[in-house]
C-alpha cells in the first residue's frame, strides 16, 4: 500500500513538472507576442481571419462603389487591381488600407524567408521589405493616433 501511494506521487510530481512547463511555455509566448513588437509575426502568428474580414469588408465597400455607379470606379479598375483595399474616399481610409496591404507584404516577406533553397536577391529583398514597410506602418499608425482617427 505504501508503495502504491509514493508511485502514485511520483507519478503525480511528473505529471505536474511537464504540465507547468508546458503553461510556463504557453505563458512566455504569449507574453513574447504582447510585449515584444511584431513578436507574434515573428513566430509565425498572424491573425489572417482578421485580415481576411478587413480585406473582405473592403471587397464589399468597393462593390457598393461600383454598383452605386460611383465615378471613382469603373469595370476596367476593379478587374486590373485585384490587390486594391478600396477606392480612396478619405485621408483615413487610406491610411487604414495601406497599412493593411504593407502588413500582408510583410507577412509575405517573412514567409519567403522561411522558403528553402530562396535566392539570397530574394531574400535582401524581402528583409528590405520587413524593415521599410513595418517603418511605414509605425508612421502611418503614430499619424493615426496623433490625428485621432
Amino acid at each position: 500500500m505504501k508503495n502504491k501511494i509514493s508511485k502514485m506521487f511520483e507519478d503525480i510530481s511528473g505529471f505536474s513538472f511537464v504540465m507547468g512547463m508546458i503553461a510556463g511555455s504557453a505563458i512566455g509566448l504569449i507574453l513574447f507576442c504582447f510585449l515584444v513588437p511584431g513578436g507574434a509575426r515573428s513566430i509565425g502568428w498572424y491573425n489572417h481571419k482578421m485580415a481576411s474580414v478587413k480585406s473582405e469588408r473592403n471587397n464589399r465597400e468597393m462593390k457598393m462603389l461600383y454598383a452605386s455607379g460611383s465615378p471613382m470606379m469603373d469595370h476596367r479598375m476593379m478587374s486590373e487591381n485585384p490587390y486594391m483595399m478600396g477606392a480612396v474616399t478619405s485621408e483615413k481610409q487610406f491610411l487604414k488600407d495601406m497599412m493593411l496591404h504593407h502588413e500582408a507584404a510583410v507577412v509575405m516577406a517573412e514567409e519567403v524567408l522561411r522558403l528553402q533553397g530562396t535566392h539570397s536577391e530574394v531574400k535582401s529583398l524581402a528583409n528590405d521589405i520587413i524593415r521599410a514597410q513595418t517603418s511605414e506602418i509605425n508612421s502611418m499608425k503614430a499619424w493615426m493616433t496623433a490625428w485621432k482617427y
